[in-house]
């Protein structure tokens, strides 16, 4: 996890990238669980997992399940944000899935534009490298 919790503030665009520029958008942070108190990952479950995202995550993977899912719904916003021009927040996108082996399935719960909308689904890759926590999701 980030040792602040200047991540928490909604995701922001901070550079300019050309219109309908197709990609793949990579976040990084580091991956600390040893970190993540009760009281920590009890506000930070609030804030960043949907109520179907805590209902699915183990108790024996809340610090890898929060820094995940924060970082994937990063990589997403960081993603679509330049195709749709619209600010969407954590609670607008859910992880519905993740496995080892650094797959997961992300789905839109708001409707950005014709194409990205309400239900949409979207693949994900993650990895863990050298403390790390590095997640991708591709558009096109």
């Amino acid at each position: 996890m980030p040792d602040t919790d200047d991540f928490l503030t909604p995701p922001q665009a901070h550079w300019p990238l050309p219109q309908a520029l197709p990609g793949a958008l990579l976040h990084s942070c580091r991956f600390q669980p040893q970190k993540l108190d009760d009281a920590r990952a009890s506000r930070l479950l609030e804030e960043i997992l949907t109520p179907a995202e805590r209902e699915r995550l183990a108790p024996e993977q809340v610090g890898l399940g929060v820094t995940l899912t924060f970082s994937l719904k990063e990589s997403l916003f960081k993603a679509l944000y330049p195709l749709v021009g619209r600010r969407f927040y954590f609670e607008d996108a859910e992880l519905l899935a993740w496995d080892a082996e650094g797959r997961a399935r992300l789905r839109l719960l708001c409707d950005l534009s014709a194409e990205w909308h309400h239900g949409r689904e979207l693949e994900a890759q993650y990895a863990l490298f050298d403390g790390r926590l590095l997640s991708l999701v591709a558009v096109a």
